[in-house]
């Protein structure tokens, strides 16, 4: 009987860069000592780096589960988005007010 592992990972291909190669020969190496490898990863992701090359590499041994996440580089980006036109938006009125002040 295989010993189930599960492992929850943001990084998995097609990400790619060393946190992914560190992850999935981990995977692979655990399922050739008798180990059942489930690994969770997200369905939506937003990597910055993208190897397509390492999706071949994933062992048929290995079940992925994909979930959809609240993507947290979207978030960041948007409020950061957000927070400049505020910013825009005060600038200018302190420069129109500091320009009718004379």
């Amino acid at each position: 009987m295989k010993n189930p592992v599960l492992i929850i990972a943001y990084y998995w291909p097609p990400a790619g860069g060393p946190g992914v190669q560190r992850w999935l020969k981990f995977a692979t190496y655990l399922g050739r000592y008798n180990f059942d490898v489930t690994v969770v990863i997200p369905e939506n992701a937003d990597y910055p780096v993208v190897d397509e090359s390492l999706i071949a590499e994933v062992p048929d041994h290995i079940s992925i589960i994909k979930v959809p996440i609240n993507e947290p580089s979207r978030l960041a980006s948007s409020l950061s988005r957000k927070r400049t036109k505020i910013f825009k938006k005060v600038y200018y009125l302190r420069m129109l007010d500091l320009y009718n002040a004379q």
